[in-house]
């Protein structure tokens, strides 16, 4: 039972190196050139590249690596003892003098103890792999949302730019009909320079809030800071093919936060049976040499048989567990962390059940705005601010309907925008708490 356990065991540990090995191999060589994004790149393409080059995620990497190299160190023997002594006063013996001792020996921990050291070594190492995945996905969702939220930005100054565009056109119709002899469209001019200062003004600050949000996606990318984050095109269709209680299974069997908290809880359990085991002895067992000089003669000149045959002693020693206070101890503690990580699972099950309600109450709220405003609102604005636009030009309209309807559209196209954005942010999140690609098999 025990050998096969031991073989699992080492299955386990080879299968985790080989994972860790692929890790480690996706990660970008020292010096590597960097291709340059493009506006046709694709958050795939961001993703992709974080993921070869983030530091954070390469960091946890090494900690995984860091843990796995505890195995062999929890299943190793302590070092053995090698001794010596020198009789300052040589003891004499029938045989001859005793004059040099040597000695070796090795403590031999209770049979299983070093097997339950390493399975909870390798346990706590499968924690740090899950903690991994989860630091890979974290990534991936913050690189999503700041793509998100730059994508929205690019394109809150896009229909800014286009509004004013369109203002300016509407203040030199105001211009030309005020130059015409029109005394009432010399208030229509102030109205449209008035607006045409509000949208140069939020014009600017969109321009400025570029750095930030480039300086983000940078950070995330571990790239030069001269090198180009060009505004990105588009985000992702999605589609979300589960239910509220699929994706709340889903976190259950595959979410990493979870999978490393069972780890731990597992590593604990093996830690309980570990202090248990602090009342079973050690073994030691050991060699000893004696190097005898040659025996004096006797009255006839001859020694005696034997002489100078040097000794060699068989030892064998056992610990005595009789301190059963600080065993106790040992033991409370490690039921005292088994519980705590018991709790700690118990808590975070919660915190997810929580954050996954949350993420689907915002994409489905994006989805419905992003149907309402695109199906619905913009095109009825459009020929709102069509209508009264033309109706102005013809001299038959009023120019504060005008603005009023300029602001409407604007209002819902940004709208529109940034339901696009935060479904993406959601739907990333969702993926985030699941540890799961949540697209449709067709989609990915």
């Amino acid at each position: 039972m025990s050998l096969s356990l031991a073989g699992c065991a080492y299955d386990r540990e080879r299968t985790a190196w080989t994972d860790w090995s692929e890790l480690d191999a996706s990660f970008r060589p020292m010096n590597e050139e960097v291709a340059p994004l493009t506006s046709a790149s694709t958050l795939t393409d961001y993703v992709a590249l974080a993921l070869r080059r983030n530091p954070a995620l390469q960091a946890q990497s090494q900690r995984w690596r860091a843990d796995l190299e505890r195995v062999p160190q929890a299943r190793s023997l302590p070092d053995p003892e090698l001794t010596y002594g020198g009789f300052i006063e040589q003891v004499e013996t029938r045989v001859g003098p005793q004059r040099h001792r040597f000695g070796v020996s090795q403590m031999v921990p209770w049979p299983g103890k070093l097997a339950e050291r390493s399975a909870m070594a390798l346990e706590e190492s499968e924690a740090t792999r899950a903690r991994t995945d989860a630091v890979r996905l974290r990534i991936v969702y913050q690189v999503a949302r700041a793509y998100a939220d730059y994508y929205y930005l690019a394109r809150e100054r896009a229909v800014t730019d286009e509004t004013l565009t369109l203002v300016r056109h509407w203040e030199s119709v105001a211009q030309t009909r005020f130059r015409a002899g029109a005394q009432a469209a010399h208030r229509d001019v102030i109205k449209a320079q008035v607006e045409i200062g509000r949208l140069e003004d939020r014009l600017a600050t969109l321009n400025d809030a570029r750095k930030p949000h480039v300086a983000r996606l940078r950070s995330l990318l571990d790239v030069p800071a001269n090198f180009e984050i060009p505004w990105p095109s588009s985000v992702p269709a999605t589609s979300l093919a589960v239910s509220d209680g699929e994706v709340l299974a889903l976190i259950e069997r595959h979410s990493p936060l979870l999978a490393e908290l069972n780890r731990k809880i597992s590593a604990r359990e093996r830690g309980v049976d570990l202090a248990w085991q602090s009342y079973l002895p050690d073994f030691m067992f050991g060699f000893e040499y004696i190097e005898t000089g040659p025996a004096v003669r006797n009255a006839m000149g001859v020694r005696p048989s034997g002489s100078g045959d040097d000794a060699m002693i068989a030892k064998f020693g056992i610990s005595l567990p009789i301190w059963f206070g600080r065993y106790e101890s040992s033991v409370s503690e490690a039921r005292a962390r088994l519980r705590a990580a018991e709790l700690d699972r118990a808590d975070a099950e919660n915190s997810l059940e929580a954050s996954a309600a949350r993420a689907l109450f915002d994409y489905r709220d994006a989805e419905r705005k992003l149907r309402l405003y695109r199906d619905s609102l913009v095109p009825k604005a459009e020929q709102s601010l069509k209508a009264t636009s033309a109706a102005y030009e013809a001299g038959a309209g009023d120019f504060l309907d005008v603005l009023d309807a300029e602001r409407v559209l604007l209002e819902f196209h940004l709208s529109r925008e940034r339901a696009l954005a935060d479904r993406v942010r959601s739907f990333a999140e969702l993926e985030m708490l699941t540890g799961t690609d949540l697209k449709p098999r067709s989609e990915r």
